[in-house]
C-alpha cells in the first residue's frame, strides 16, 4: 500500500518508497532535497509529477521548530532550499536549514541533528560546544580531544553528560 503525504518544501503530493523501488541508474542520481545526500538504503519520498524531487523519510520528518544549545535565545524554524553559512560549524550549506530570523542565525541540519546521535568513539550524545561553555573553563583555552587543537567558536562539540 502506497502512502502519500504533503510536505512544506514541495507543491505536489509525495509518495513514500523503499530504495528497492528505484532502478539502478536512478539510485545513483537520486539526491535528497533536504540534506543533499544520496538516497541510499532508507525509505524516501518522491514526487510523481516531478522526476527529480526526492526526500529521505528522516528529512521529511524533521521537526519544524527546534530548541537547542547552539542558539538558546529563540526557537529555530526549519526552512527549505536555503543557502547559508552555518553559525555552528562555519560551513557553507544548501538545503534544509534551521534559522532564527530575529538573530540572523543559521544551523545546518547536520549540526542540528548531531545532538541526537552518538559518535563511534564516545558513549554519550554530542552537542554543539557553546560560547557559554567556553567561558566556564575559567578563561583557559579548551582543546579538542580528537586532534588536540584549540577549540574555536564554531565547529566543536562536547559531551551532553558533562555539559
Amino acid at each position: 500500500m502506497e502512502s502519500e503525504s504533503k510536505h512544506f518544501s514541495h507543491e505536489h503530493d509525495l509518495t513514500l518508497n523503499k530504495v528497492q523501488q528505484l532502478e539502478d541508474g536512478e539510485t545513483k542520481r537520486a539526491v535528497c532535497y533536504g540534506c543533499l545526500e544520496p538516497i541510499a538504503e532508507q525509505a524516501f519520498f518522491s514526487c510523481r509529477s516531478c522526476d527529480d524531487f526526492f526526500l529521505h523519510q528522516t528529512c521529511a520528518n524533521l521537526p519544524k521548530e527546534l530548541e537547542g544549545p547552539a542558539h538558546p535565545q529563540h526557537p529555530l524554524i526549519l526552512l527549505a532550499n536555503r543557502s547559508c553559512l552555518c553559525d555552528v560549524c562555519d560551513r557553507h550549506w544548501e538545503g534544509f536549514t534551521y534559522n532564527c530570523a530575529l538573530c540572523d542565525f543559521d544551523q545546518c541540519i547536520a549540526c542540528a541533528l548531531l545532538g541526537k546521535i552518538k559518535h563511534v568513539v564516545h558513549n554519550y550524545r554530542l552537542i554543539p560546544y557553546t560560547q557559554a561553555q567556553k567561558t566556564d573553563t575559567g578563561g583557559e583555552e579548551a582543546e579538542c580531544d580528537g586532534c588536540n587543537k584549540s577549540i574555536t567558536d564554531h565547529g566543536a562539540y562536547s559531551c551532553s553528560e558533562t555539559s
